[in-house]
């Protein structure tokens, strides 16, 4: 299947990387990367270890996107992560440079960071925008607080988590620029009153009058109806 969609699949790699450099205000990215296009969440796991529907290896250049019938490619996500993390290293460090090592704590304090830049980036799920399956969540009831996103995102369902995350750092630089971003990546959830000259409860508060002005025509049914839709399969319980 990825063989014989292979023309558009490379015009796709070729948007994603000045998409990403445009949201994080970058000049450019001086790498060569690699696509690797598998058919499986099995094939990935072969790859990575992990059973997801896309990896990334920024140290490698490289990076896997399950491509099939039933599942949109997202290879806005997943240049994303390796863009990201080359031109700015990893969340709440002191060096530019990526490491893939990291201490346990900042790591779980960053997956917001690190996951809601790839998901602003792709910005869609299935046949909606991330902020219409967010401003549904929340209609019903089911947006994640900021202290739950920054605070406990490994410990929240996958979906939910990096949807709405997605659409925080979608409205952040959306709103206020990518450098004001930056200095959140670099600094975490505390460098937020500094960047944005507001609280963390108060950009919380925009961020979740912004979905409410979403329009109805971007938002599913439900929730519910919107997972059924999708048909492709979700990450499998670690």
């Amino acid at each position: 299947y990825a063989w014989d969609h292979r023309a558009q699949y490379l015009d796709e790699v070729k948007a994603a990387v000045p998409h990403a450099l445009t949201m994080l205000g970058e000049p450019a990215f001086p790498e060569h990367l690699t696509a690797l296009v598998p058919s499986s969440r099995e094939e990935v796991e072969m790859l990575s270890g992990d059973g997801s529907s896309g990896w990334a290896d920024p140290l490698g250049r490289n990076f896997a996107i399950v491509a099939r019938a039933e599942c949109v490619a997202v290879f806005k996500h997943e240049t994303m992560h390796v863009v990201s993390l080359l031109l700015w290293g990893n969340p709440m460090s002191k060096s530019a440079t990526f490491s893939v090592e990291m201490q346990p704590d900042t790591f779980m304090q960053t997956g917001w960071l690190r996951e809601g830049i790839a998901s602003a980036a792709e910005n869609h799920w299935g046949n909606y925008s991330h902020r219409g399956l967010a401003a549904q969540w929340q209609a019903e009831g089911g947006l994640l607080p900021l202290d739950s996103l920054v605070n406990a995102y490994y410990r929240m369902d996958d979906l939910t988590a990096v949807v709405q995350s997605g659409t925080l750092v979608y409205y952040l630089i959306e709103t206020y620029g990518p450098a004001k971003f930056h200095s959140v990546w670099r600094h975490g959830i505390a460098e937020v009153d500094s960047a944005y000259g507001k609280t963390a409860r108060q950009i919380e508060a925009d961020w979740q009058a912004w979905l409410r002005k979403t329009p109805k025509s971007e938002r599913p049914k439900s929730i519910a109806i919107a997972i059924e839709e999708n048909r492709c399969p979700r990450r499998r319980p670690r």
